[in-house]
């Protein structure tokens, strides 16, 4: 989906002093998925801790965010859920 980040892993150290930002990326019901980034800023660049891309309709999503899916989830999706709980 965002095919300008980087392919390859790369070590890096999550600061527990600094702020989480999430990004959202919806999809609004279309056939690309939706994508969620979980980004924590490092001087001028960002470090990207983690993300997901998924398919749902816009409410489902809505739901998914908010740790109460209301849709079937996948051991992916349920995994990214119980790391930000």
């Amino acid at each position: 989906m965002y095919t300008d980040f980087p392919t390859e892993p790369v070590s890096i150290t999550y600061d527990f002093n600094k702020p989480l930002y999430i990004a959202i990326d919806n999809s609004h019901g279309g056939i690309d998925p939706n994508a969620v980034i979980v980004m924590q800023p490092d001087g001028l660049l960002w470090n990207v801790i983690d993300y997901i891309e998924y398919n749902s309709t816009p409410e489902d999503s809505a739901f998914f965010l908010s740790g109460q899916p209301r849709m079937q989830l996948d051991d992916r999706m349920s995994k990214f859920l119980l790391r930000y709980k």
